[in-house]
């Protein structure tokens, strides 16, 4: 087998077109009788099928010429890599590529000059755990093939796994007199010996590459990396000024100074140097977004830090690569983590504009204008979307449904969950009551059968504040039928019962059942005061109104349903005064609540 797959198969293609393919019997001698003349048939023709592309033709062709000539050292090889090769699952199992493996050995013995197969062969070895098995192989063409480049990298890597250090870093070194210094054989040589615990050679050798190299930027960089490991930082900032002042200009000694200046807290340094690096050319894009996100990550994460800072960096980003899809998408999500959201949308928008078949910004783009609560704009750009992309994204739907909502077009927004429905389970319909979903979407995976779950949710939200209280409750059964331990849902169907004018029994009971589970639960225990307040049950509503109130921040613009709430139970308690505190404390966090507003003029209850 002098060359693997294609080098094979086209001396074969060769030997058809000149009409010579019968003659062709490989490596295994002449033959000795019917079953080798057959198995080298076999070979021959499926080693034309896998040029002509057939590959599955080609695997049954070189599986029979194994099977019937079990000694064809070179069709059991290529029968073993096909088996590992296919897309079978019951073919690479652990103990499926173990016999294939054992197929292999016999060639590599066999034929111990054919060296890229020999080191197919101890990679996958190696691969399988058996690392004496491919260090043996490795060892021995390196032997016959004098020492090969590629070979020491690969042995190297075994002696590493076998926990060899000394013979690892010999290995290498072997490398580095054949092919010369090279920055990614030190690294590895280095985290070799700091792995040994030999600083003083991983110290003596990092010195003598940068005296051997003087106009090096990178083993300055190596070896200030390896005094950081050392924890001597002093000494690796003095070689990274140094590879600094060698090149002024070089974009990764700014980055390695920036990340130096990171993790010592030294934010100005750090925001300097990264601002360097971002506007050098020798770093690449990819580089440079990394190094954003992460300067983003790290801006977000300090609460003391001024976040606009990154806009600064993001500026320079754009200066270089204006018409970027990638940067605009990265400074735009900084945009809007900054609540920037004007600048999040224009950039974003720009992004779609250069790439309009990408689902992803479309979706960015409409929850930018979602979390602004320009809902308007959110919903044409999915409508806008749509008509671009080839298929529909689930992220870009929900937003659309959510704005809708709460848009205040109701009708829209069901549409878009029921195509949502749709997409998770076909045939499905929001009309389905609770049995017939649960027939229905019984055999979902746990993931599918949630978002079902909170597609009727929504839609259940949507028909009770347009007033259809029997539709909402159906909904609602569905969502309880599918995800019973869904409290959030099961105190929302709760309050609606309450007060929709529904079956309060049912609605208290369901109530209970959420403050049972999380009794600190302002939200839960709120909705089970007020239903016993629409019982008459105004004692006790006050003692779970009063413990809902300790778990709120009172200032909270949420709260003043929370705090007209209270006032009510106050007033039916006699507790006139104090409801009338309660409603003013409410008013001042929702001025334009005119039904409070009321209560406050008229320091009562209108009957």
């Amino acid at each position: 087998m002098k060359k693997r797959y294609i080098r094979i198969v086209m001396a074969v293609v060769v030997a058809v077109l000149a009409g010579t393919v019968a003659v062709m019997a490989g490596k295994t001698g002449k033959k000795a009788d019917s079953d080798k003349a057959k198995a080298r048939y076999f070979y021959v023709e499926g080693s034309v099928a896998l040029a002509e592309g057939r590959p599955s033709e080609a695997y049954e062709l070189i599986k029979k010429a194994a099977l019937t000539d079990p000694d064809n050292a070179e069709a059991n090889y290529t029968y073993a890599l096909l088996r590992m090769t296919l897309r079978n699952d019951t073919l690479t199992t652990p103990t499926e590529v173990e016999k294939s493996i054992a197929r292999m050995r016999p060639y590599v013995d066999m034929y111990p000059n054919e060296t890229e197969e020999a080191m197919n062969y101890s990679f996958l070895v190696a691969r399988t755990g058996d690392i004496d098995e491919a260090i043996r192989v490795a060892e021995r063409s390196d032997t016959l093939a004098g020492s090969m480049p590629a070979i020491l990298l690969q042995l190297a890597q075994y002696y590493t796994a076998k926990q060899d250090m000394d013979k690892a870093i010999s290995t290498l070194e072997r490398y580095e007199r054949i092919e010369g210094n090279d920055p990614d054989i030190a690294l590895r040589k280095f985290s070799l010996m700091y792995a040994q615990g030999d600083t003083a050679r991983l110290l003596n050798e990092s010195a003598r590459l940068v005296r051997e190299n003087p106009l090096s930027t990178e083993y300055l960089l190596i070896r200030g990396n390896a005094m950081e490991a050392l924890e001597m930082p002093d000494s690796a900032l003095v070689c990274y000024q140094q590879a600094e002042v060698l090149d002024p200009d070089d974009g990764k000694v700014k980055l390695t100074l920036a990340n130096y200046y990171l993790e010592r807290g030294d934010s100005a340094a750090y925001d300097q140097k990264s601002r360097e690096a971002i506007l050098s050319e020798n770093i690449m894009l990819e580089e440079k977004l990394d190094m954003m996100t992460r300067y983003m990550q790290n801006i977000i994460s300090d609460t003391t830090a001024d976040q606009r800072r990154g806009a600064r960096l993001f500026d320079g980003l754009l200066l270089q690569y204006p018409h970027e899809p990638k940067v605009l998408d990265l400074g735009a999500q900084y945009s809007a983590t900054i609540e920037d959201y004007t600048r999040a949308q224009e950039l974003m928008s720009y992004a779609t504009d250069l790439e309009p078949e990408n689902p992803d910004y479309w979706t960015r783009l409409a929850h930018f204008y979602f979390i602004a609560e320009d809902y308007a704009n959110a919903m044409a750009t999915c409508e806008k979307a749509l008509e671009k992309l080839p298929e529909t994204p689930r992220g870009l739907l929900l937003v659309y449904g959510t704005a809708s909502s709460l848009a205040g077009e109701y009708d829209k927004a069901r549409d878009v969950y029921q195509k949502l429905l749709d997409m998770e389970l076909p045939g499905a319909l929001l009309t389905d009551d609770a049995q017939t979903m649960l027939q229905k979407a019984g055999k979902l995976p746990y993931e599918s059968l949630m978002r079902v779950s909170d597609y009727f949710q929504m839609a259940g939200d949507g028909s009770f504040k347009t007033g259809d209280i029997e539709r909402s409750t159906k909904e609602y059964d569905v969502v309880l039928v599918l995800n019973p331990d869904n409290y959030t849902a099961i105190n929302n169907y709760a309050y609606y019962l309450a007060i929709g004018g529904g079956d309060l029994d049912k609605a208290e009971e369901l109530s209970r059942k959420t403050v049972e589970e999380q009794p600190d639960n302002a939200t839960f225990l709120d909705t089970l005061a007020w239903i016993l307040y629409l019982k008459g049950e105004y004692q006790e509503a006050l003692e779970i109104q009063e413990k809902a109130m300790d778990s709120i921040s009172p200032d909270a613009e949420s709260s003043s349903e929370y705090w007209d709430h209270l006032g009510d139970i106050q007033y039916r308690c006699g507790q006139k005064e104090k409801a009338l505190e309660s409603w003013k404390k409410a008013l001042d966090l929702d001025k334009s609540n005119k039904k409070i507003a009321e209560k406050v003029k008229e320091k009562r209850i209108k009957e």
